[in-house]
């Protein structure tokens, strides 16, 4: 099921309630450096207007997730 993930979403849990959390655009420049990566793969990672990102699967892509209690 693919589902928007929004801008505040993942700042909240990349940087969680620091104070000093970054704002919304740092979000956009990751994801535009992830697309870079990606190469002619980046269309997996597809901006959804004024919500935020939304993530398509493709065969040759895997998205997983990091264990909660990595170091």
């Amino acid at each position: 099921m693919q589902r928007t993930v929004t801008r505040d979403e993942l700042l909240g849990n990349l940087w969680g309630q620091l104070s000093d959390a970054p704002s919304e655009r740092t979000i956009d420049v990751h994801i535009r450096r992830l697309r870079s990566k990606l190469g002619r793969l980046s269309n997996t990672v597809r901006t959804v207007r004024g919500q935020g990102y939304r993530f398509y699967d493709h065969p040759e892509v895997v998205i997983w997730a990091a264990p909660e209690y990595s170091i």
